[in-house]
């Protein structure tokens, strides 16, 4: 237990500290209590745990490092989404475990298969009847469409917050655009030696080639 002494001296240091001075360590700071707790009413189903979901939380943000509320919304979806799709995952083994139970007790042909041979069947029966497992896949690409789509707009979200700390980039000269052939009106068309070269960089003609001389 603390003393008073001790207790005195946090409040102390509590008192001094102003904490993070920067803007975007303000901001980081200030999603910190998205963190914990915010899911447990409208993510997190019954069997969950919600520890498991704050470490999960916890691993992309120490990946991502949002900086901003935009970059924290988006690490939140990739967050959720990944949490439902492991829970997709599960619900397909379950629902194959619950279904090789009620085919071992009661199904003569099922039993006399291996293994793949009876996921095979409880797949083709529930094409049949429930389609169950089709739902199961499509929620799962759903899903995985979602994550890709948040990792790709949190990335551009962060490339253009850091884009002016690099405005020397804009600058660089993209290098020379080419060359165009250009044939002098005045020329007779079916004479090519009379063709001038000119850049289209610099839009000055070349050296223009001496017509050949008669013998």
């Amino acid at each position: 237990m603390s003393s008073q002494q001790q207790i005195d001296a946090n409040r102390l240091n509590a008192q001094k500290s102003t904490g993070p001075s920067t803007p975007e360590g303000r901001a980081a700071v200030s999603l910190n209590g998205l963190k914990y707790g915010l899911y447990a009413q409208t993510l997190i189903l019954p069997g969950e745990d919600p520890a498991e979901f704050d470490a999960l939380l916890d691993r992309f943000h120490a990946e991502h490092q949002p900086a901003t509320p935009t970059e924290e919304a988006f690490v939140s979806q990739i967050v959720m989404a990944t949490w439902r799709r492991a829970r997709i995952q599960r619900m397909e083994v379950a629902y194959y475990k619950h279904q090789h139970k009620e085919f071992i007790r009661h199904d003569d042909w099922y039993r006399d298969l291996d293994d793949t041979g009876r996921l095979a069947l409880i797949a083709s029966r529930d094409a049949v009847s429930k389609s169950l497992l089709d739902s199961f896949s499509r929620q799962e690409a759903r899903l995985d469409r979602a994550i890709k789509s948040a990792v790709h707009e949190l990335r551009r979200c962060r490339a253009d917050r850091r884009a002016p700390e690099n405005p020397e980039n804009d600058k660089k000269d993209p290098g020379p655009i080419g060359f165009a052939l250009q044939i002098d009106p005045l020329e007779h068309p079916k004479n090519p030696s009379t063709a001038k070269i000119i850049s289209i960089e610099t839009q000055s003609p070349a050296p223009e080639t001496a017509p050949p001389t008669d013998k």
